[in-house]
């Protein structure tokens, strides 16, 4: 089939978006309709985990402050963020197939970037997953989103990329290197360093817990980033929040390292030069 390459670009920008739409909706129906299940389910069987009171606290939101936290939990993750971006690389991508590799966006230099959070959302998650036996746990929508957002398209959309997109006039600068290099590690660290700024802001004035059950205080997307003592879900063995959290920034700058340079190399090894058209 000719045109296998452009429909598979389709599916990449297509079908993650569905799973964000679900997700949004399923979760937006158990809450809206029955608060006190959601929370209880979430929260309540496990208030250990979070600030006192918290249970409580989640309990008494307005339907404004229900529309709040779904925005921020379906639209501030990292999941989320890196689907939408990629969506939108291979929506550019269709536009400019003919001359694929060539674009201003549309180039091996983008796709390497952001695919790097593609390769986490898929590999960390499913890691999670074996670890802590949530599937157990997921509900209708958690199944779709797993299947949409963390695996089918994402890992067809890299083996699409390392293996059959075109990398054109690849760079030997040593400079561009370094800063393609460093793009790649602040996609993630970018958005941990980012969230946890703001969320330490958040929890010093008090502020609205924008994420709910994603940390103990509802102020990080990820409990990970919560660097007081208020964290009471993430705590390794011999570290404290702020060693715990170094650690995390230098295992993901580590393996995204490891990423770039693999995935460098595959770019160089492929690469064609001086194409125009």
């Amino acid at each position: 089939m000719k045109n296998w390459s452009i429909i598979a670009k389709y599916f990449f920008a297509i079908v993650p978006l569905i799973g964000i739409f679900v997700f949004l909706l399923g979760q937006s129906i158990d809450l809206l309709s029955d608060p006190e299940s959601f929370w209880t389910i979430a929260v309540g069987n496990k208030a250990e985990k979070f600030e006192e009171n918290f249970y409580e606290k989640l309990l008494s939101w307005n339907l404004a402050q229900q529309m709040l936290f779904l925005f921020c939990r379906n639209f501030l993750t990292f999941t989320t963020i890196i689907n939408l971006a990629t969506s939108v690389f291979w929506i550019y991508s269709i536009k400019n197939h003919k001359a694929e590799g060539t674009g201003k966006f549309d180039n091996y230099k983008y796709a390497l970037i952001i695919l790097c959070g593609t390769f986490w959302i898929t590999l960390f998650y499913n890691m999670s997953l074996t670890v802590t036996g949530a599937t157990k746990f997921m509900k209708w929508y958690n199944y779709i989103s797993w299947l949409t957002e963390h695996s089918i398209p994402q890992i067809a959309m890299l083996i699409y990329f390392f293996a059959f997109y075109k990398k054109i006039n690849v760079t030997t600068n040593n400079k561009n290197i370094v800063l393609m290099w460093a793009s790649t590690i602040s996609v993630v660290t970018g958005y941990l360093v980012f969230f946890t700024i703001t969320g330490l802001i958040c929890q010093a004035v008090g502020s609205f817990p924008f994420f709910g059950d994603m940390s103990s205080t509802g102020h990080y997307p990820y409990d990970i980033l919560d660097l007081t003592s208020a964290n009471k879900r993430v705590n390794l063995p011999g570290l404290t929040p702020i060693t715990q959290w170094l650690a995390c920034i230098f295992g993901f700058s580590a393996v995204n390292s490891v990423y770039f340079v693999g995935g460098y190399f595959i770019c160089r090894k492929q690469g064609l030069n001086n194409v125009t058209n």
